[in-house]
């Protein structure tokens, strides 16, 4: 799991490009963490949704501005180096 719902947004831009982005069956994707780990991973679809995202503020119309709170559920892929 990738976020807190809290504290970790993004727009609904970035939000709407990460569900194109998850609709892609078995998308090997890096992910580097601060301090340089780095792994491979996808998106997790055994529970949920692979993407929880809230608006912060609630609006009748979002722009493409608006932000969402973000929990982003993946899997660790062992791609054997």
């Amino acid at each position: 799991m990738l976020g807190d719902g809290e504290h970790s947004w993004l727009t609904r831009a970035e939000v709407e490009a990460l569900y194109a982005l998850s609709e892609q069956p078995a998308h090997l994707m890096p992910l580097i963490l601060p301090g340089g780990r780095s792994f491979t991973v996808i998106f997790d679809r055994t529970e949920s949704s692979p993407i929880d995202a809230q608006p912060v503020l609630r609006a009748v119309m979002p722009s493409s501005g608006h932000y969402y709170a973000v929990v982003i559920h993946l899997l660790t892929i062992d791609v054997g180096l």
